[in-house]
């Protein structure tokens, strides 16, 4: 039985490098970016969309709640702050 290292020597002498051959095979290959989005892109895109139009109900329902002349002052002013909290939002999640 021959050593490591008369292998190699044989190896180098022989001018075949077997040892050392690469194999075509890639352990992490480069993955070619499809056109489109990826899973995650999709998933994070379809829950955003959700978030935004669960908001744009919301805003829809205190304008309503606003104009319709009933809601006493404090209500009113909390619920308009929560129009401002909501339109600050619906412009973050657009972005």
């Amino acid at each position: 039985m021959i050593s490591y290292l008369q292998a190699i020597n044989i190896s180098r002498r022989s001018g075949d490098n077997l040892l050392f051959r690469k194999v075509n095979t890639k352990i992490n290959p480069e993955r070619e970016r499809k056109p489109g989005f990826m899973f995650k892109e999709k998933k994070e895109l379809e829950t955003l969309q959700h978030k935004i139009r669960e908001i744009e109900s919301e805003k829809i329902s205190i304008e309503s709640e606003m104009n319709s002349g009933n809601p006493d002052s404090e209500e009113l002013f909390n619920k308009s702050k929560r129009f401002g909290e909501i339109l600050d939002l619906l412009d973050e999640k657009e972005m």
